[in-house]
Formats: C-alpha cells, sequence, structure tokens
C-alpha cells in the first residue's frame, strides 16, 4: 500500500495520501486512527490478558472500538460496545462486525445487570490532547466546561467500577493531558474506591515508548511521540 509501519503501535501504518485511495480503507477493512488511540486500545488488551468479557464503555464514534473488538474475536474474548448516541452507535456496529451494541447512558451501565472483566472508559473531556488537529478547541473550552466535564467523567468512572467484577480491570482514558482530567482524576477514583489498586503501565508499553509514562499512568504528548496526547489509567478491583 506505499506506508510504513508506525513507530509503537503494532497496528499501524502511515501512509502519505488520501486514505480513500486504499482499497482496505474503502472496504472498511481499515480505517485513519491516531497512533495514540490504537496505543490506548493495544496496551488496554495487553493488560486486559486473560480477562474474557470486556466492555468499551464510551464507544462512538468506534475506532478504539473496532480494534478492541477485532482483537478480542481473535482471542475469543466477549466485547460489548457501549455509547450514548445512536448515530454514534450506528457507527460503531458498523466497525464492530456481530460484537454486541448498547445504546444508552454509560451512567446507567448497571441497568442490564451483567458484570465485566475489563472494562475501558475512554471518557468524553476538554479534547487538548488534539490541539494539533484541532487547535480551535483552544478557544472553545472554558472553566465551566472543565468543571461539568470533571463531574461526568467522575460519575462515569463509578458507574464502570459498579459492574467491575472481582479481580477485574478498569482503564480510565482521555484524550487531554490537563491535570485534573489525568492525575487528579485518578486520585479521585483511587479514594472513592477503595477497593481498586493502580496497575503499573510500564510493562506494557511497546519498546522504546519509557517516555510516555507518568507515575503508573500513560501519558503520551505530541511533542514527543508526535501523537495525540493521550491519557490512560488501569486499576484492578481487589477480590474477596
Amino acid at each position: 500500500m506505499g506506508g510504513v509501519p508506525t513507530e509503537f503501535s503494532e497496528y499501524g501504518i502511515k501512509f502519505d495520501g488520501i486514505p480513500n485511495s486504499l482499497e482496505p480503507v474503502r472496504r472498511r477493512r481499515a480505517g485513519v486512527q491516531d497512533e495514540g488511540s490504537q496505543l490506548v486500545a493495544q496496551i488496554f488488551s495487553n493488560v486486559a490478558g486473560r480477562s474474557q468479557r470486556w466492555l468499551d464503555l464510551c464507544a462512538g464514534p468506534g475506532g478504539k472500538a473496532a480494534l478492541l473488538s477485532s482483537i478480542a474475536q481473535e482471542n475469543g474474548k466477549e466485547f460489548t460496545a457501549n455509547e450514548v448516541s445512536q448515530p454514534r452507535a450506528e457507527l460503531v456496529r458498523q466497525v464492530i462486525g456481530s460484537a454486541r451494541v448498547w445504546v444508552g447512558d454509560g451512567r446507567e451501565i448497571a441497568s442490564h445487570g451483567e458484570l465485566f472483566d475489563a472494562i475501558l472508559a475512554d471518557v468524553p473531556c476538554t479534547g487538548l490532547g488534539a490541539l494539533r488537529r484541532r487547535p480551535e478547541v483552544r478557544w472553545r473550552r472554558t472553566v465551566t466546561d472543565l468543571r461539568a466535564l470533571t463531574a461526568l467523567q467522575r460519575e462515569l468512572s463509578d458507574s464502570a467500577v459498579s459492574v467491575l467484577a472481582d479481580g477485574g480491570l478498569f482503564a480510565y482514558a482521555t484524550c487531554s493531558p490537563h491535570f485534573a482530567e489525568t492525575t487528579v482524576a485518578v486520585a479521585d477514583i483511587l479514594k472513592a474506591h477503595p477497593d481498586l489498586e493502580q496497575i503499573d503501565l510500564a510493562p506494557f508499553l511497546p519498546e522504546g515508548l519509557n517516555s510516555a509514562m507518568r507515575g503508573k499512568s500513560l501519558s503520551l504528548w505530541t511533542h514527543r511521540h508526535q501523537s495525540d496526547s493521550m491519557f490512560m489509567a488501569v486499576f484492578r478491583k481487589k477480590g474477596e
């Protein structure tokens, strides 16, 4: 296809051209995605390991869900995607094959009466980690937005933990490097849920990505890793 492998993600290629000129893209066998998003999905799947039941809590528009569902299928896992927006849920359905899609508020995920072994919550955030692609966000976001978003992030995290099986894994991810949406959020999650312990992600990172650690969390930076500034922390629920 004329592309070259991405530096860190084992699932990506870089291509200098029009994506729709590639047959795999036209046939929806491949898609356009930032390497940082691929790394979140890749590292989450590495940590999830033997976990059987996977949930993508905030799946739309489907980039990470597409990759996660494919990895899950190849490894015999059960994958469920949840998305609050019906139109975005339809986009998710188009890229995850036969995997299950729920449409509903992630804060009410417990209403399904199911537990999961590995949950990814790529929560709504300020999007400041994608300024290289969306520079207008710098002027659109306000302190009021941040307060509302951090409240929503806490509620979604609480909801995810409520359906997490003993010994299960919960991954909190944002496309933001903001302290309130990353380091503070991690501290808040641990304070609110003493039954959780944070996992050190360093052993799960691809070779050469050691500079992407903030404490025990993944923290990508555009100027260092040529990707969106994605952040992810993973927690394990202690068993009885």
